[in-house]
This record gives C-alpha cells, structure tokens and sequence, in this order.
C-alpha cells in the first residue's frame, strides 16, 4: 500500500502524479464540427473567421478535459497525503507520550534513583548488572527522543507536500475555470457571427418517415440513482465517431452517431434538467440536458420530443424517439457531450462516458 513507501518514494508521489496529469494537455486539438456540412457566408474571410473560432473553442475543450483530468488525479494525491499526515501526528503523539512517560520514570522517582542506590548497597557483580540497566535506559530514552525527532521531520515534510498538493489543485482548478471561460468566448463571437451569415437548407425538423407515436411510459428503465449514467438508447450500432472526417461534415464530426431505426426510444444519460428541446436546424429535433455535475449532452435528429425546457429527468428517463431529421444520411441518433450548452464545447463522449462507467 501506499503508506508502506519508503519516505523517498512518498516525496515522489505527488509529482509523479502531477507529471502524468499534465502529460496529457494537448499541445494541438483535432477540430471537430457539427452535422452542418459547409456553411454559405457572405464570403471567404466570414468563413474562415468562423472557422477559427471553432477550432479555437475546439483546442479550449480539450484543455479544458485535460485539467480537469489532471485536478481529479491531484484530489487523490492530496487525499493520501492528508491521509499520511493524519497518521504521522497520531504516531508523533503517541511517540513523545511514551517518551514522556519513560523520562518520567527514570528521573522523578523511578529506575534510576532505585538502581542508583542498589550499586551502593550490592555485590560487585551486582552493581555491574544494575549499571548495565542504567545504561540501557538511557540508550532507550536517548533513541526514543531521536525517534520524536526524525518524526517530526517528516511530519514537517508531509505538512509541505500536503500545502504544494492543494495549491497546485487550486491551479489546476482555476485553469480549468479559465479554460471553459475561452469556450464561451469564443462560442458567443462564433454566434454573433453566425447570425450575420445564411444557413444553407436542411432538412426539415418534421421527420418525412412519419413517426411513431407511442407511449413512453411502458419504457421506463428500473429506477437509477441520480449519480448513475448509463446508453442513450439500448440498442444500436455503432456509425461516425467523434472526430470522423467526411464530405457530410464541414470539418470533423462532433459526436457520437448511433444508427438505430426510426422510432428507437432514447434515454437520458445522467440526471439534469433539459434546457433546450425543439428544432435546431443542421440537428433536426434535437434535445439538451444539463447534468448535475456541470456537463451538457445533446441528442439529435430525433422525431418525436417527449420532454420539455425546465424538466428534470433521472438516468434512463424516456425523452424522445429516435429519427431521421435535420442534415442526417440516415436513421440514428447523434450523441455528444459538451462542456457547455452551445455547439462547439463538445468533447469526446466515449472517453467521458468511459470515466462515468459507461462503454459504448
């Protein structure tokens, strides 16, 4: 276990932990965009600028994924060291109580003043015991005070260690706030210049497959706790990836596609309170929950909503049916999950879904 490391290798531990964590920022981000294919701006520089900011937004998600990696890997670093600390004062206290007691003993009263007048009433032989006695009480008091003092040394490192540990948390944490403050940012200049160009058409929200109405109550999984995840739909195959490249998307592909037939009922992942639920052009119906822990996922392409804005759900909660609207090849559900609410914060949902105790 860890408490069993030599002190060397517990000073290691912290940096080691540190270093794998910021091994992983990313020095460049692959780009990923909607289902959107290729805008018409009103000319090159609108697009390119757009472009930009896209990509940009993109690099700050993966930022921000990479600190918060790093923060969950340095919390258990700086819960062992508390963990450590604790324990080093508890063996401290008891460590300077024995060596109280034991100098108690010796010089108020105790062994020593009785061996000293025992070598003034015994036989040589005896004396010579009762001096090796005396001299084995202070070896002991003497190596139990050096003890108390290697002891607190440590305790005084572990007390360092334990305060560089939280600071470099709050570091951590603070590059992560800043790192999703740069994703709005840039998604806000990314929409107000949006706004300014025309949407090529897509295919309308309504689902031209006609799709069936039915009642989701009969699908309600078994009851979740709301710190549970768990598939948007059960069962599917799996299509475009995050990150796929291809002539439908205007640079990269932002999510998750699940081809599934229309109709397939799709679940909540985690519990959160919808905050978007209707027509979203290149997504066709689309849906977006914001979960308790501060993440967002989105699902689209759907054909019929059953839930609307300001409605909680709990993992597994039945909220639409699957479809084929908006700029869709085909029947399946695009799944992302995003940093924030807007198009553009996505990051890789099977990695994130992976680290909640989901696989796809």
């Amino acid at each position: 276990m860890w408490f069993t490391l030599t002190r060397r290798s517990r000073g290691f531990l912290l940096f080691t932990v540190v270093a794998l964590g910021l091994s992983s920022l990313p020095a460049s981000a692959a780009w990923a965009d909607d289902e959107a294919g290729p805008a018409n701006g009103s000319g090159a520089t609108s697009q390119l600028q757009l472009h930009r900011l896209y990509e940009e937004a993109a690099r700050a998600a993966e930022r921000h994924e990479a600190y918060r990696r790093s923060a969950q890997a340095q919390t258990t670093a700086v819960r062992l060291l508390r963990a450590e600390l604790a324990r080093q004062r508890s063996d401290l206290r008891e460590l300077r109580s024995d060596v109280g007691e034991l100098a108690r003993i010796q010089y108020r009263g105790g062994l020593l003043p009785d061996t000293l007048a025992a070598l003034t009433r015994s036989a040589r032989r005896d004396a010579l015991r009762n001096l090796s006695l005396v001299h084995s009480a202070h070896h002991g008091l003497t190596a139990s005070l050096r003890r108390v003092q290697r002891n607190t040394v440590d305790l005084t490192e572990a007390q360092q260690k334990a305060v560089a540990g939280l600071r470099l948390l709050r570091t951590l944490q603070q590059q992560q706030a800043a790192a999703k403050r740069d994703i709005q940012a840039k998604l806000r200049r990314a929409r107000a210049l949006q706004e300014a160009q025309a949407r090529r058409a897509v295919t309308p929200c309504r689902d031209g497959s006609a799709p069936v109405h039915r009642d989701l109550s009969s699908l309600l999984l078994p009851v979740r706790s709301r710190d549970q995840w768990m598939l948007p739909v059960q069962s599917y195959v799996l299509s475009a990836g995050f990150g796929a490249a291809g002539s439908h998307w205007a640079h990269r592909h932002t999510g998750q596609d699940f081809a599934v037939p229309v109709g397939t009922p799709v679940h909540a992942v985690g519990a959160g309170v919808v905050v978007e639920a209707g027509c979203d052009g290149a997504f066709g119906n689309n849906i977006v929950i914001r979960h308790d822990n501060g993440y967002y996922t989105q699902y689209a392409h759907l054909s019929v909503l059953r839930v609307s804005v300001g409605q909680s759900v709990g993992p597994g909660d039945p909220i639409a049916l699957s479809g084929n609207t908006g700029n869709s090849s085909g029947p399946h559900l695009h799944f992302e999950v995003r940093v924030t609410q807007e198009f553009g914060s996505a990051v890789d949902p099977a990695i994130w879904m992976r680290e909640h105790g989901v696989t796809f």
